[in-house]
């Protein structure tokens, strides 16, 4: 349940930012199909056009919304398992924060996917609470962390 959760606010999150992005747009018609390894072509031949950290944070949400529909999935000749789905997204939500450091929400996304990964994420909330001042979820998930 709470990864469903997770995921489904990480979708709602991205979901605000994703019309302006044509990895999105142009790839929707397999993600509403469930297609997802036609999905996932379309999404990376965007990627590869655009190289724009809005697409690579719709690719983040859709390994999600992957990891909660699909045991694995078809992926240039080879097999993703539903495990490797997370991984991947924390890959494409390091991309965004490389390409835009200061783009906060990414920092709440991934301590998110760590804390469903079991992975520790006070890092993340710590990053998150500089960039906006926001610092409740830090302080009281991170304890005598975020005293330091």
């Amino acid at each position: 349940m709470l990864k469903k959760l997770v995921f489904l606010s990480l979708f709602l999150i991205i979901h605000l930012h994703a019309y302006s992005q044509n990895a999105c747009s142009n790839c929707s018609e397999y993600s509403l199909s469930e297609n997802w390894s036609k999905l996932l072509d379309c999404l990376d031949s965007e990627i590869k056009k655009t190289d724009h950290h809005f697409d690579f944070l719709c690719r983040a949400n859709l390994y999600g919304v992957i990891f909660e529909n699909a045991d694995s999935v078809l992926f240039q000749s080879k097999f993703i398992k539903k495990e490797e789905f997370q991984k991947l997204a924390l890959d494409d939500l390091d991309i965004v924060i490389q390409k835009q450091p200061t783009f906060a929400v990414t920092y709440n996304i991934r301590a998110a996917v760590k804390k469903v990964m079991g992975i520790d994420y006070c890092e993340d909330l710590k990053m998150f609470c500089n960039l906006t001042q926001n610092c409740e979820e830090y302080e009281k998930k991170c304890g005598d962390e975020s005293k330091k």
